[in-house]
């Protein structure tokens, strides 16, 4: 992935996204083991700690604050990019899948509708279909900043924003205002 993706500066999005798709995952967890399907609980029980530390990464991220981890939970680079991929190729699958359960008329006429105007065009029948590439767009920007290539880009960034926000007291201009 080359180019920026439409959410890479929407931080607070990319928290929320991350925090959902955890909260999804989790969700589902009682009812594989309730069913009797160990294997599929197990493989979800990875997904869910990989998804819990990208997760913490975009609450930091947000809130300059990382939720309490135990260092058993580390989970590297490589892992989290890996999920994102999975739930980028999920998250296609469900946009067409949405995409395809539209009425004709409003598929048709789509190519012609500028994003975020769809609900105000066709009302509350495309939000579904709004959700799903959302959601895309959203994993494909946290897929982007996860890639090595972003990683200096992002601390550069937060740095900036951080040092932007923060001034020390001897600095402040109401200490110098008198």
């Amino acid at each position: 992935m080359i180019e920026r993706p439409a959410f890479a500066n929407d931080w607070p999005a990319l928290a929320t996204e991350a925090r959902d798709a955890l909260e999804r995952r989790q969700a589902q967890l009682p009812k594989l083991i309730e069913q009797g399907k160990g294997d599929k609980a197990e493989l979800l029980r990875g997904e869910i700690r990989v998804w819990r530390a990208i997760a913490a990464d975009w609450a930091e991220i947000t809130d300059r604050c990382r939720p309490q981890t135990d260092w058993a939970d580390y989970v590297s680079g490589p892992d989290k990019l890996e999920a994102l991929a999975i739930s980028r190729a999920r998250c296609h699958a469900a946009l067409v899948k949405e995409a395809n359960a539209l009425p004709a008329g409003i598929r048709a006429s789509a190519p012609n509708v500028i994003l975020s105007m769809m609900e105000q065009v066709h009302g509350a029948e495309v939000l579904p279909y709004l959700a799903a590439h959302r959601r895309l767009d959203c994993v494909e920007a946290m897929l982007w900043w996860q890639e090595p290539a972003q990683w200096k880009r992002l601390d550069t960034r937060l740095a900036a924003d951080i040092a932007g926000r923060w001034r020390p007291a001897s600095l402040s201009p109401e200490r110098h205002a008198a």
